[in-house]
């Protein structure tokens, strides 16, 4: 009630192309996505990542957490091989705008080889875990290190 009269408001007084907008509708599509209401969550998401995608262009970091928070409620829709797609997505637009070693570059890694692993893709799911491990073992060559000790006790 309050919170869609607020947003009305809002635009009104920003118009459409606005990324605090789409923040907000992003914020709103988590808040529907956490209580269970999927459809209403999506449509939120759909619309900051279209206001994203004209402000911003395509290949932002936004566009990119959009894209997962999509990947997450394919997954809860039982839609899981559109919801790899999407993240495969975000993954490159990650890599991209952040660079290979960024933590959310890695996060991404980690999540595409659980859900690969989940899905029986195991060469996949091991292609991308090994990719994340690579770059923790680059931005952490101490725990490298502590890593050779302990394997070679």
């Amino acid at each position: 009630g309050m919170y869609k009269r607020a947003l009305r408001v809002y635009r009104r007084l920003v118009g459409d192309d606005d990324v605090e907008l789409a923040a907000v509708l992003n914020g709103m599509g988590t808040v529907s996505w956490k209580k269970g209401e999927l459809d209403r969550a999506m449509v939120k998401y759909e619309q900051a990542h279209e206001i994203f995608c004209r402000v911003d262009g395509e290949e932002s970091e936004k566009v990119a957490i959009v894209l997962l928070n999509m990947a997450n409620v394919l997954t809860d829709q039982g839609k899981v091989s559109e919801a790899m797609v999407m993240m495969e997505k975000a993954l490159g637009i990650q890599r991209r705008t952040l660079g290979s070693d960024a933590e959310g570059v890695i996060l991404s890694l980690l999540n595409l080889g659980t859900v690969y692993m989940q899905q029986g893709m195991l060469e996949e799911a091991h292609g991308r875990l090994e990719e994340a491990l690579g770059s923790v073992r680059r931005i952490h060559p101490e725990r490298n290190a502590r890593e050779a000790m302990i394997l070679c006790k």
